[in-house]
């Protein structure tokens, strides 16, 4: 172990993996609520304690020669053996919540771990050590193995411990790929690559899951001092709280360029274009035997006025490059309700998306995870929120609300969200009547009617408790053929019979006509205690309306067009809604957080909406595109398309991060009136 760390210096991150067998022993020292220390069994045979572990860390002082500050260094050590949950016998053991799950520290053990844990905060060790030491000696009765091991285990160095399950169980052996290995280590690599970039919270949450079917084993996860694991209310962002993370350090979004040209003519971009309107062209190719579903994204309401002035705004607004900036290294990051996203983009809540694709929202979803973009559910969605929670695992979802008119029906789903790992409710206030849209009224094509886009209802045990039946949850059959199903319904087939009532019953619920009112949002406000943005916004003084009404946030949006023709297009109403000083002081004081949607397609269109004040945008057509082409694939290369142009583009106008043009638009854009 000397050797292994005789080289180690201020910064160095260590990373320490065994994967073998584990048992117990009767504790030596005391430090063991249940009585047993750890061991680590080794070919050899050699019992390891983990008392003994842990006092040789690779970060104990006597390894690492005294010049070297070892509070500047990381340790991260994973223990895939079985009764391995505290190997290291650190004080910090963190549940999937991100939460300590011992109780309140200064309530615990009183002020004296307060005061080591604010010594070290500033770096003054002899006072850690000062305070552990009276902790000691004042531990008693059934806390005291507990309070010696903070006392004792609280490293000058940082020293984060995954363990293959916890004290009491087993840690499975299995076999991947014809090679042996352990269940966690294979479970703790697979969740890394499929999405590289998650906090500690939620890299737990995905190893357990992953090994939740097979094996009855919980990893663990311990830290020498508090940490940045998503510990935290999303919510209500406290500053005694650690700020969340998504990465430990900022996505070089720019390499796809690279990848694409490095592909050579041979492969070439995945979608076989990167440009947006190609994109929709192959896109309307791939739906061709169902034209339907092609027009029901792409069309929009009346003449399509208010679709095409969405993107034509953009080109009144000109971009100011700013030159000798050292933009050498760019950040996209940017903290939405005290959350850091990878990026400020979302993707936008789409529904029925199981008529683009086999894969439906489920597609998009994973999509979304892999990037570490948030994915906001529609309440349209062909797929049940379970199963759309399953498919976006440990990455961050949002839902968006079709308010129904029943309010049991509305507290039903919004304790399913709840259950379900979403952070957000995006309420709609464009939609109480679905818009005039001619494209589709003129083939009637309508997939409502036959019982695909209603899964949210039809799995709610509140709605069909109503009818007397149990949840639905099958899978809507794809294609989406209307003229197959018409036929059924007309031969008396019984199930597409079923599908056609539940439809138009649950479209009753969301889409009925009736119109809420602004007192109405008091409902939602005492029933979901997370963030509550309002989409839809278009006036200044509707804007002004929310704060008064207590939402967290707004999404200055049109519903892309397709709701009304002939209004205003929505970086126009942004840019009047960001010059209210009351919507300014709002969102500068953390009160209210701005979101722009209606007409992105390319990076610069990003930077204009964020010169203009909004925070983040959401990404809506363009990845429904990329979905119907590819799947998830598709909608992976989507969203690297459009980071890595919004990267490049931030570069060559002069700016390395998202919160530098967040609001400065005299510094960023000059408008074409004025050229």
């Amino acid at each position: 172990m000397r050797w292994l760390v005789s080289d180690a210096q201020p910064n160095d991150s260590l990373f320490f993996h065994y994967s073998g067998h584990g048992g117990q022993t009767k504790d030596l020292d005391g430090d063991e609520e249940d009585g047993f220390d750890e061991v680590r069994i080794f070919l050899s045979l050699v019992l390891l304690f983990d008392t003994y572990l842990a006092s040789l860390s690779p970060l104990d002082p006597r390894l690492i020669s005294k010049k070297v500050d070892i509070s500047l260094m990381t340790l991260t050590a994973i223990y895939d053996s079985c009764h391995s949950g505290t190997a290291l016998d650190l004080p910090y053991i963190y549940s999937t919540e991100g939460k300590i799950k011992e109780p309140n520290l200064a309530a615990e053990v009183g002020q004296g771990l307060l005061g080591a844990v604010t010594s070290y905060a500033r770096g003054d060790m002899g006072g850690v050590f000062q305070s552990a030491m009276g902790i000691f000696k004042s531990a008693t009765s059934s806390t005291k193995a507990e309070k010696i091991t903070k006392a004792t285990r609280t490293s000058p160095a940082d020293v984060i411990s995954w363990s293959g399950c916890k004290d009491d169980q087993t840690s499975a052996d299995t076999q991947e790929a014809g090679q042996a290995t352990g269940a966690m280590s294979f479970a703790f690599v697979s969740a890394l690559k499929e999405n590289p970039q998650q906090s500690y919270q939620q890299l737990l949450n995905s190893v357990r899951t992953i090994l939740r079917d097979n094996y009855s084993q919980k990893p663990q996860l311990s830290a020498s001092h508090p940490m940045n694991s998503y510990i935290f209310d999303p919510h209500k962002p406290s500053s005694s709280m650690a700020v969340p993370e998504t990465a430990v350090a900022p996505k070089k979004w720019s390499a796809h360029m690279i990848d694409i040209y490095s592909r050579r003519n041979a492969y070439g971009p995945i979608l076989g274009t990167v440009s947006p309107a190609e994109i929709e062209a192959k896109a309307k190719e791939a739906r061709k035997e169902y034209p339907g579903s092609f027009m029901y994204a792409g069309g929009s309401a009346g003449t399509n006025s208010t679709y095409a002035a969405n993107l034509s705004i953009f080109d009144q607004y000109k971009l100011i490059p700013r030159m000798l900036v050292d933009a050498t290294n760019r950040n996209l990051q940017t903290t939405l309700f005290g959350v850091k996203y990878p990026s400020p983009i979302l993707l936008a809540p789409i529904g029925v998306q199981g008529v683009c694709h086999a894969d439906g929202e489920l597609g998009s979803a994973r999509a979304a995870s892999k990037m570490g973009v948030p994915f906001i559910m529609s309440s349209a969605s062909s797929r049940t929120i379970e199963d759309t929670a399953k498919a976006s695992g440990s990455g961050p979802r949002w839902y968006q609300l079709y308010w129904p008119r029943s309010n049991d029906v509305t507290l039903s789903l919004l304790s399913r969200v709840k259950a379900n790992g979403f952070t957000a409710l995006v309420v709609t206030l464009d939609t109480f009547l679905l818009g005039w849209r001619p494209h589709d009224l003129q083939d009637s094509y309508l997939p409502f009617f036959h019982g695909i886009g209603v899964q949210v209802g039809t799995s709610d045990p509140v709605f069909m408790a109503r009818y007397g039946r149990q949840p639905i949850t099958d899978i809507p059959e794809f294609p989406y053929d209307p003229k197959k199903l018409d036929a059924a319904y007309a031969s008396g087939d019984e199930k597409v019979k079923d599908a056609v009532f539940f439809g138009m019953e649950y479209l009753k619920e969301t889409n009925s006509g009736l119109f809420r009112k602004w007192e109405d949002l008091k409902f939602l406000r005492d029933n979901w205690d997370g963030p509550l943005v309002l989409k839809g916004i278009q006036s200044v003084g509707d804007a002004e309306r929310a704060i008064e009404c207590g939402v967290d946030g707004i999404i200055v949006s049109n519903h892309g067009g397709r709701q009304i023709d002939g209004a205003i297009p929505s970086l126009y109403a942004l840019d009047k809604i960001m010059q209210s000083p009351v919507i300014l002081e709002a969102q500068k004081s953390g009160k209210l957080t701005v979101l722009f949607d209606s007409g992105i397609r390319t990076g610069s269109d990003i930077i204009k909406a964020l010169a203009l004040g909004a925070q983040g945008v959401l990404l809506a057509r363009p990845y429904l595109y990329g979905l119907m082409i590819g799947g998830q694939d598709g909608v992976e290369e989507v969203i690297k398309n459009t980071l890595a142009d919004l990267e490049i583009s931030m570069g060559l106008i002069g700016f390395t991060g998202i919160d530098e043009i967040i609001g400065s638009r005299d510094k960023v854009l000059l408008h074409a009136s004025k050229l």
